[in-house]
């Protein structure tokens, strides 16, 4: 773990982020923790934390108040984050549906929008995944400077403006970081100490990040959480949202 936090420190040096790929949400709360307590800061970030609150810790990231972002699934959560030079995949080589070639593949491929981009797989083995992974990320590589030679492109960092908070405005930082502790003192506390480690099945749900079902939600409320969801690429989500909206019209137009 020591190698890791050396490897974040380097990164934040130079004012670039981070994204650390466990497997389980326990594992991702406990590093995120881990961090903290050694002055980085970070934030987990799994299915518990609503659509809306997602997108504002990825745009803490984007504006550099949040340096490391940790969870068990962050593919769609690279897709806009330039400024990620290093992903760290945890336990690579734990044979699976999260560790399979693909999703390596496309792991990896969240350090690929930054010129420094740099990929770190912790393992005891190398795994036939983590082989192909390799190779076929090495195989594009080729293909892109190739590209990039032949049309004369000289890559550079995206460079976006940090926004200064308005007066009397709170900041994100201290109300949806503060609610992820929070989320996660509570599961802790409710589990004895233990955060479930097969929650990622339970869909992420509410507006304020307290979890809640759907049937009990109002249609604006359901229509937020919609749009929040295909914002962030998770259109599972958005067609189970789609799905309760038209059955409440169902129900209201046999009730007329």
């Amino acid at each position: 773990m020591t190698f890791l936090l050396d490897a974040i420190r380097k990164r934040i040096e130079v004012q670039e982020r981070c994204l650390v790929v466990t497997l389980t949400k326990r594992m991702a709360e406990d590093l995120a923790e881990f961090l903290r307590e050694n002055n980085v800061n970070a934030s987990f970030l799994h299915s518990e934390i609503d659509a809306l609150g997602r997108l504002q810790i990825l745009k803490m990231v984007n504006a550099g108040e949040v340096d490391v972002v940790v969870g068990v699934n962050l593919l769609r959560e690279g897709i806009d984050l330039p400024g990620i030079s290093l992903v760290a995949i945890l336990d690579a080589d734990k044979e699976g549906f999260l560790r399979s070639p693909t999703a390596l593949i496309q792991t990896i491929g969240r350090a690929a929008r930054n010129v420094n981009g740099e990929v770190l797989m912790f393992a005891d083995r190398e795994t036939e995944a983590m082989r192909y992974a390799m190779e076929e990320t090495s195989r594009r590589r080729v293909e892109q400077i190739r590209h990039n030679t032949e049309h004369s492109i000289v890559p550079t960092p995206i460079v976006r403006e940090k926004r200064e908070p308005q007066p009397g405005v709170r900041s994100p930082k201290t109300t949806i970081l503060d609610e992820v502790e929070e989320m996660s003192s509570a599961m802790r506390r409710n589990t004895g100490g233990v955060a479930d480690e097969t929650m990622d099945d339970i869909p992420p749900r509410s507006i304020l990040g307290i979890q809640r079902d759907l049937k009990c939600m109002s249609i604006d409320e359901l229509q937020i959480e919609m749009d929040a969801a295909i914002a962030t690429l998770d259109f599972e989500f958005a067609a189970q949202i789609r799905d309760t909206m038209k059955d409440r019209a169902g129900s209201a137009g046999l009730g007329s």
